[in-house]
């Protein structure tokens, strides 16, 4: 998926029903590894959906469509039926969702899988605070409060619905902006016994916390896959949990992300359950490419698929972090785009003199100003050497939270096009200096900004 977005911030709820136990020991290494998804399930569904487009004045999420693509690509690989949905209306995604539970969530023997990428708003009144996924039909709060609750579902919604369905276990994922501080951290890993597959649990996991901003480019969704995929089965049983799963995403992309975007988990006290994934199994395969099993893999798919794009020269750089033999060679090389037309350069520098740091440019974003629209480059001068290495670390999610910024902006078209182009270098520091906090000492400049 691309990042989504206003803290892209996702967060599941888990929910298996109880059923009689003899069997209360721990399961064994053998009996373990016998369990399949049949022996449990009857059926295996996922709704899967997305907002990409908004009509309200949210910000585009051009990465929505990707992150419903891959996570229904992901599911439909582990056994699952997927049905997709993109840009649907408050109404039109809980007709759909009510449609999808009335097929499926009747079997007391199915799973079910709920996933969501989009913007995500948390409302706050006095103490209290309320999570919402944000559809395409929503305003934005700040200017219609109103027109924000008629287009966005709150989370009691997902939740009260979850008590109700009648399915073993049911999942909901979602990749948008919530708080977890209202439930209890997880602090260990329990034992996983036959038990677990038989209790109720209540589970959590979201892409940041409430202070943070989630980037269109999501880190959270490729981890989520790669997680998945085998990545977050720390003790290679073929089972994640979901224990399992909130850790190495926790650890993961905040690795990835410089620690500007740290997911969290945890359970609502009472539900001691566990949520089961079962790992792919291994398959010979002829003639067909293979999928990359582990992080380093799928790094590496990335680079050879297209070796001169942004996406390979970021996965080189992650490469690095987590095999030092790499650190020597040179750098995937980006070419200027040549569908616009702007002065600014991916200009890649490899040494620094004592009293000079290169710029940064952040690639064209778009500007809406009187009902005109335009599209801004701008260059970002680096205090320092390790600066510079953090700016350009996350210059793709300094992207996606310009965008985002400048999309709510409601900027009006100014006489004076040197007010106008300082409304938006203003804008242009604040994103940066959350960011990057402290790695550049002087506002951005405008590298280009055409209309």
């Amino acid at each position: 998926m691309s990042p989504l977005r206003l803290f892209l911030i996702s967060f599941f709820v888990l929910v298996s029903l109880p059923v009689l136990a003899a069997d209360r020991a721990a399961v064994s290494a053998d009996r373990l590894a016998q369990i399949t998804a049949d022996e449990l399930f009857s059926v295996s569904a996922a709704f899967v959906a997305g907002s990409e487009n908004y009509s309200g004045g949210w910000a585009e999420l051009s990465g929505v469509r990707d992150d419903v693509r891959d996570v229904a690509e992901l599911l439909k690989d582990a056994g699952f039926t997927v049905e997709t949905n993109i840009n649907l209306t408050r109404q039109g995604y809980i007709d759909a969702l009510d449609k999808f539970f009335r097929k499926y969530a009747g079997n007391r023997k199915a799973r079910l899988l709920v996933y969501y990428a989009g913007h995500g708003h948390t409302l706050k009144t006095n103490e209290d605070k309320t999570g919402y996924i944000v559809l395409s039909n929503a305003k934005v709060p700040d200017r219609d409060l109103k027109g924000f609750l008629a287009g966005s579902i709150p989370m009691d919604y997902f939740s009260d619905r979850a008590k109700s369905l009648k399915a073993k276990q049911v999942l909901f994922v979602f990749d948008s902006c919530f708080s977890g501080t209202v439930f209890s951290t997880m602090r260990s890993v329990p034992a996983l016994v036959l038990e677990m597959l038989q209790k109720p649990v209540r589970q959590f996991i979201s892409s940041g916390t409430d202070e943070q901003m989630v980037p269109d480019e999501s880190v959270f969704r490729r981890r989520f896959v790669t997680g998945l995929r085998g990545g977050a089965d720390s003790d290679k049983n073929g089972i994640i949990t979901g224990s399992e799963l909130g850790t190495y995403l926790n650890r993961s992309v905040s690795a990835y992300s410089g620690g500007t975007q740290t997911p969290v988990f945890g359970k609502m006290p009472g539900y001691e359950g566990e949520f089961v994934f079962f790992t792919p199994k291994e398959k010979p395969v002829l003639a067909k490419k293979a999928v990359p099993s582990t992080e380093k893999g799928e790094l590496l798919a990335i680079i050879k698929e297209n070796p001169h794009s942004p996406a390979a020269s970021e996965a080189l750089k992650r490469l690095r972090e987590i095999d030092k033999t790499l650190n020597n060679q040179p750098p995937v090389k980006v070419p200027e785009r040549k569908d616009f037309v702007m002065t600014a350069k991916s200009a890649q520098y490899e040494s620094f003199a004592d009293d000079f740091y290169p710029y940064v440019i952040i690639a064209p974003v778009p500007v809406t100003a009187g009902g005109k629209s335009y599209k801004a480059a701008f260059r970002i001068r680096a205090k320092d050497a390790e600066s510079y290495k953090r700016l350009s670390v996350r210059k793709f999610m300094l992207k996606s939270v310009l965008a985002r910024r400048l999309g709510e902006a409601n900027l009006q078209e100014a006489d004076d096009m040197v007010e106008f182009r300082r409304a938006i270098r203003q804008i242009a520091r604040d994103s940066s200096d959350w960011v990057c906090p402290d790695c550049s000492d002087r506002i951005p400049a405008i590298a280009g900004l055409k209309g």
